[in-house]
């Protein structure tokens, strides 16, 4: 549905002690630059929106890769504020792709994964 040479991305994860490694394995391999950031454990992480605003100064992603919906509501101000309006905003799921729709409306390109595990992505 959507077909762009992507160079960098920006992926956001939970800090559950589950690792995905064939996400940042993946996009090593098809040369594209991954900036990996912990957004929370069970409540956001202190920092965050330092962090994301320090990654997003040096460089602006082609697509964002939200896991959970609560991902998506501890970000989405600071995204709204620092993402090109061309950006793809892709839900891990359903669930998480519907909270990318309630928390930026109409400003982004939204897609779900094609399944909802790493090699969907």
């Amino acid at each position: 549905w959507y077909q762009r040479r992507v160079r960098e991305a920006v992926v956001s994860t939970q800090s559950t002690g589950r690792a995905l490694d064939i996400i940042p394995t993946t996009l090593h391999a098809n040369k594209i630059q991954l900036h990996q950031v912990t957004v929370y454990s069970i409540h956001p992480l202190s920092g965050v929106t330092g962090k994301l605003t320090d990654i997003l100064d040096d460089f602006s992603p082609d697509f964002v890769v939200f896991f959970s919906p609560s991902g998506v509501q501890f970000t989405a101000d600071v995204l709204s504020k620092h993402l090109r309006s061309d950006v793809v905003l892709i839900g891990f799921g359903k669930s998480t792709a519907k909270q990318i729709v309630e928390s930026f409306g109409d400003k982004f390109l939204v897609g779900t994964c094609k399944t909802p595990d790493p090699s969907g992505v």
